[in-house]
């Protein structure tokens, strides 16, 4: 979120946002989505793998 962004770099909401949008801007993006979208492509983000689905044990069916 802007705010998450603003506290980590110590800014504002408000410049948080305007450099986002100045970023997107420049990119031709219109999204937020879009821009999540470019930086993980370009590896400028990685997301976190989390196990495949195999690997993920349903509700309830914990071994004692």
């Amino acid at each position: 979120s802007s705010k998450e962004v603003a506290v980590a770099l110590n800014l504002s909401v408000k410049t948080a946002e305007t450099h986002r949008s100045n970023i997107m801007r420049k990119l031709g993006l219109h999204s937020v989505s879009a821009l999540v979208l470019f930086a993980i492509r370009n590896n400028i983000v990685q997301i976190p793998m989390l196990g495949t689905p195999g690997e993920m044990s349903a509700p309830g069916s914990d071994v004692a």
